[in-house]
Order: C-alpha cells, then structure tokens, then sequence
C-alpha cells in the first residue's frame, strides 16, 4: 500500500472514530441541556480534529489534481 493511501485510510478511520464519538456525547447530553463543559470542551476539540482530517483530505485531493488547483483562478474560468 502507498502512503498516500495509508494517509487516506487513516483520515477515513479518524473522520469515523470523531463522527462516533460526536455523536455519543450529543446523544449523551440531549440535544443540548445537558452538556457538562468538559463535554462541551471535548466536542470543540473534535470539531477542530474534523477540520484537520478534511483539511488533509483537501490537499491529498489537491495533490492528484494540480492542473485543475493550479489553473482554477486563470483568467476565463478555464481549466488546463
């Protein structure tokens, strides 16, 4: 397996492993009368966590498709 599919795998079953946890906390709580604030702490955290692994997967994207990330802003909206 290559790295940039190890990388993608691993992101994968990060995004699912915060998605759960997420979701257990918001189940936990109620929809939101509930939450202690290191629940509340705990949720900020992995919706930073989230951002980074779609951040990650942005640019593992834009690496496959330089053209296209390259030529996006020319002038005319046309791609390479």
């Amino acid at each position: 397996m290559s790295e940039r599919s190890d990388d993608k795998a691993n992101n994968a079953r990060k995004v699912e492993k915060l998605a759960s946890e997420r979701m257990a906390l918001f189940g936990a709580a109620g929809a939101n009368a509930g939450r202690t604030a290191a629940v509340q702490a705990r949720l900020t955290a992995i919706e930073h966590e989230l951002d980074e692994c779609f951040h990650a997967v942005r640019e593992q994207r834009a690496s496959l498709f330089p053209a296209i990330t390259r030529n996006r802003n020319c002038p005319g909206g046309r791609f390479a």
